[in-house]
């Protein structure tokens, strides 16, 4: 089993999104009307990070979009996450929204999984942008996979999750970070336990304004926290490093085709059946 945990600040998130609302263009306003909010927000999950793992957490996940940074500071933001992943001595997964100035299609929704070295073994971007609310070009799909003391991680972002193709992936652990709306948070939170069944793998998904949850192979929930319901806004999960081999792993969606085909071919068969014309009994 393994301890981690996952947050993000309330009280420096609402300032943050005040200081936001201020400005027409996070991306091009002034660095002095957003950088201090930003910062805040990045200390407060640097601090976060750094009492879990004194407490013994060996992996910490971030929430999709836990740092939102212009283009300029976005290097600033990954150094300190490096820096802390190695001080802990944890594997870290940062969630961070770059806005460029190049205009929102070349905005970046991106996970980081750091080592306990401080070394990037990976930066994902979500390949699945909400339609008619995320603009950014999506990331080419393939889902990473790095091999840790903790088992095999992988990792993709909220609305990637929707697609089973994407998550018939071979791991131990799926990272899901997430950031969700009220109304929805709860159900699509419950909908990924399906993918820890299906892939055989714990499944955290770690949501910004949701409902958190970690979840073994079997859809069991461990651990669960809902952003809306409670100020403590940490969820701490001891998740099994050991995933399991699913007969969905072998053989995908076939039995759901073959559904479909025996479905159509009765439908077929009564059809034409109602078709002929019926016989009269004799006596």
């Amino acid at each position: 089993m393994c301890r981690s945990a996952g947050f993000f600040g309330r009280s420096v998130t609402d300032a943050q999104r005040a200081a936001f609302a201020r400005v027409p263009d996070i991306a091009t306003a002034p660095a002095a009307q957003v950088e201090p909010a930003m910062t805040a927000v990045e200390n407060d999950l640097l601090a976060a990070t750094r009492r879990e793992a004194a407490a013994g957490a060996k992996i910490v996940i971030w929430p999709e979009e836990a740092v939102r940074t212009q283009e300029s500071h976005a290097p600033v933001a990954v150094a300190a996450a490096r820096d802390e992943a190695r001080r802990s001595g944890i594997y870290l997964e940062i969630g961070i929204r770059v806005h460029s100035l190049a205009g929102p299609t070349h905005d970046k929704d991106e996970a980081l999984l750091i080592d306990p070295h401080g070394k990037v073994l990976w930066t994902y971007q979500k390949a699945h942008p909400i339609p008619g609310s995320e603009q950014f070009t999506p990331g080419d799909g393939r889902v990473p996979v790095a091999d840790t003391p903790y088992g095999r991680i992988a990792n993709v972002i909220c609305y990637d999750a929707d697609f089973p193709a994407m998550m018939r992936t071979r791991a131990d652990i799926m990272l899901v970070p997430s950031h969700d709306w009220k109304e929805y948070g709860s159900a699509h939170t419950e909908r990924a336990s399906l993918r820890a069944v299906e892939g055989g793998y714990s499944l955290i998904r770690q949501d910004a304004e949701g409902l958190s949850t970690a979840y073994d192979d079997e859809g069991h929930v461990l651990a669960s926290t809902d952003y809306f319901t409670t100020g403590r806004q940490i969820m701490v999960a001891y998740v099994p490093t050991h995933g399991v081999t699913t007969v969905y792993d072998r053989i995908g969606d076939t039995f759901a085709w073959l559904c479909l085909a025996c479905l159509l071919a009765l439908t077929a068969t009564a059809l034409a059946g109602r078709g002929r014309p019926s016989r009269s009994r004799k006596r």
